[in-house]
């Protein structure tokens, strides 16, 4: 998808990075327990000091997580979802891929599901030295990412029929764990 999109002429800002998550953690502040909020401050202050802003970057999904994925027996046969689709680092959208491709029932990365997906990827596109480095850091990114959204979606739920509110503390759990490693 990286490589397809590489000719796309138009272009749209991530709408879910870094200036979001800083927006979106002070409207969240007052509904968090204090180590909550204080993990997300530490966290997105850690992401400003790592931006990915000089990483390959070009059209990103930026939510392609297995329920996006069409497949046809062991072959993808399409993409859906591109509500969220913008410019942005491959590495980041990579990461956000794997934190839910790989990830086990206890919130932490299948060691082997990660290589697998990697070696995919890089079997059409190779990671450069800078992306390789940067992964651990991308892995976290993608869990504040999806950790405050899915936040923003409990404590103000949208009105509707078709609203499903999914579980923060899975992105919560696995941001702990690539803290812990």
């Amino acid at each position: 998808m990286h490589l397809a999109g590489a000719t796309f002429p138009q272009t749209m800002p991530n709408p879910r990075h870094a200036k979001w998550w800083t927006d979106s953690v002070q409207q969240l502040i007052p509904h968090l327990e204090p180590q909550d909020a204080q993990l997300l401050q530490d966290e997105i202050a850690y992401l400003a000091q790592h931006p990915d802003t000089d990483l390959p970057s070009g059209i990103i999904h930026a939510d392609l997580f297995k329920d996006n994925v069409l497949l046809n027996g062991d072959q993808v046969a399409g993409f859906i979802d591109f509500y969220y689709a913008c410019n942005g680092s491959f590495v980041y959208d990579i990461a956000i891929a794997i934190n839910d491709w790989a990830r086990t029932a206890n919130n932490h990365i299948d060691p082997t599901l990660q290589h697998a997906f990697l070696n995919g990827y890089q079997s059409i596109r190779r990671l450069t030295p800078a992306e390789q480095d940067y992964l651990p850091t991308a892995y976290r990114a993608g869990c504040v990412r999806f950790w405050v959204s899915r936040l923003l979606d409990y404590h103000f739920p949208a009105e509707g029929e078709m609203t499903f509110i999914k579980d923060p503390n899975v992105f919560r759990n696995l941001l702990l764990a690539y803290r812990s490693a």
